[in-house]
């Protein structure tokens, strides 16, 4: 057990939890816009919140500190994410939509790959908790504006959608993440100061 502790931050059943839930949360965000889009948003939500044991395991051997690091970690599980999309060949209809659906692989693999790397970045930006998460909520923004982009070419309505179409995603993806990773690990940070300044005094 203490092996599995230096290895990784949490306990394997935390990392287990938080992944379910992220999966529940994009796939949840996504329900309005059909079966396809549900599981293209479990399937990207899961594997973005597979990255944070990956990175914790690397950090605990020294080998993903760097803040671009741990950027590219989430990159490698979006596009993991992307591959899964792509290999289910699992097309969406938009005969009828107002907002065409995204069937290119490429497009689908990069878009994916550009989620892992801005909300990884996003989160392990080291400043005042308070700021985090407008530049969380900054990272979901322009990825969901680039989603709309490739699948309709119009950047001003793309804006238009991203406003109103980045939030569900983002809150359902993130209060698991805030509430299994970043709440317990301010806590912790509090601890140790606290702690500190008893032995200081």
């Amino acid at each position: 057990m203490e092996m599995m502790n230096s290895m990784m931050k949490y306990s394997i059943w935390r990392y287990i939890l938080l992944i379910c839930l992220c999966a529940s949360g994009g796939g949840l965000s996504a329900s309005m816009a059909g079966t396809v889009s549900i599981f293209r948003g479990a399937v990207l939500g899961a594997c973005l919140a597979a990255a944070f044991p990956a990175i914790d395991y690397l950090k605990s051997k020294g080998k993903c500190r760097s803040l671009w690091t741990v950027a590219l970690t989430g990159a490698c599980f979006g596009l993991l994410a992307g591959l899964i999309i792509c290999r289910t060949r699992i097309l969406i209809n938009y005969e009828d939509a107002i907002i065409p659906g995204l069937n290119q692989p490429l497009q689908l693999v990069l878009l994916a790959a550009l989620y892992g790397f801005f909300v990884h970045l996003s989160l392990a930006v080291k400043m005042d908790p308070y700021w985090k998460l407008p530049l969380y909520m900054g990272a979901m923004f322009f990825c969901h504006y680039c989603k709309f982009v490739l699948c309709n070419q119009h950047f001003l309505e793309s804006l238009i959608f991203a406003l109103f179409g980045f939030l569900p995603f983002a809150l359902l993806w993130g209060i698991p993440v805030a509430r299994l990773l970043i709440v317990p690990e301010l806590d912790s940070m509090d601890n140790i100061s606290k702690q500190q300044g008893e032995k200081v005094s």
